[in-house]
């Protein structure tokens, strides 16, 4: 029997390769009439493959079909479209909650802004009638003084006088009253307008 070369391997794994098959020990002692040990065979085919028999190999892979390479081509491209169709729902989505988030935060600072103002015209509103009362005081006082001088001078008008004076004192004390209550509500508007200002941390 005839020793087996490496000359004999490598042509045997050539053949397998053109045929489409990936060359081993059994196929290629087969191929040799079942001539070698396998171990021979194998250190060969080793040798080979080192050599030029890794691309001999891959010479030999099929290429993808025409038709499977285009139903590839279609699928990746569906795939990019529903892809992209979902970014930009997403993104739409974004947008009109951003749109209404926005629009609240409007509605709130226009209620602010009208409440703000609204308090603003009843300070302005107290602001007058407490001038008109200070005018008030002022008359009701000077009037007061002037009774009490006139009850000074005329001891015969003492009673007229007196009365009159008591019915100043009266008004310009209840006067007196009303602008401190007109002063305390504009000062808690004051304060309100201050803490719902737009802005303004509570």
């Amino acid at each position: 029997m005839s020793r087996i070369t490496f000359e004999d391997v490598s042509t045997a794994a050539r053949r397998l390769v053109e045929s489409g098959e990936r060359p081993s020990a059994p196929k290629i002692r087969k191929l040799l009439g079942d001539r070698g040990g396998m171990a021979t065979i194998q250190k060969h085919l080793d040798s080979w493959r080192e050599a030029d028999g890794k691309d001999a190999e891959a010479s030999q892979v099929p290429e993808m079909p025409e038709q499977l390479a285009a139903d590839a081509q279609t699928l990746i491209q569906q795939i990019w479209r529903q892809a992209r169709v979902a970014a930009d729902e997403e993104i739409q989505a974004d947008r009109e909650k951003l749109a209404q988030e926005r629009s609240l935060m409007q509605e709130k600072l226009d209620e602010t802004i009208a409440v703000s103002e609204q308090q603003e015209q009843q300070i302005d509103d107290l602001k007058d009638q407490v001038k008109s009362l200070e005018q008030k005081v002022d008359e009701l006082d000077q009037a007061s003084q002037s009774a009490k001088a006139e009850l000074a001078e005329s001891g015969t008008q003492a009673a007229v006088l007196a009365e009159r004076c008591s019915q100043y004192e009266k008004s310009l004390q209840a006067a007196q009253e009303r602008e401190e209550k007109l002063l305390a509500q504009l000062e808690k508007l004051s304060e309100s307008i201050k803490t719902n200002a737009p802005g303004k941390k509570a």
